[in-house]
């Protein structure tokens, strides 16, 4: 079964982080939300993909959650054919 999932706006993907962070009880970083805004493409499915690599891989912390997050949209770009794109 595939679902899709739209890619959520700035201010989703903001407050999905901040959401998933307090579950992960990592310190949330403004620092980190500012780059958050520039990463296009982010799904819901891509931090459900973070949170299950959690389990045998666990996350350091806010940074290390959004590494992981832009490597699931880079491989998604990947897939796709389109240009892969960087995170800062």
């Amino acid at each position: 079964l595939k679902l899709e999932f739209k890619a959520l706006n700035e201010e989703q993907r903001i407050k999905l982080f901040e959401k998933e962070c307090k579950f992960l009880k990592l310190p949330c970083k403004n620092d980190i939300k500012t780059k958050l805004k520039k990463l296009e493409g982010l799904t819901p499915g891509d931090f459900e993909a973070v949170k299950k690599q959690n389990g045998f891989n666990p996350i350091k912390d806010a940074k290390n959650f959004y590494e992981r997050l832009c490597e699931e949209v880079r491989l998604k770009d990947l897939e796709s054919g389109g240009n892969a794109g960087f995170c800062v």
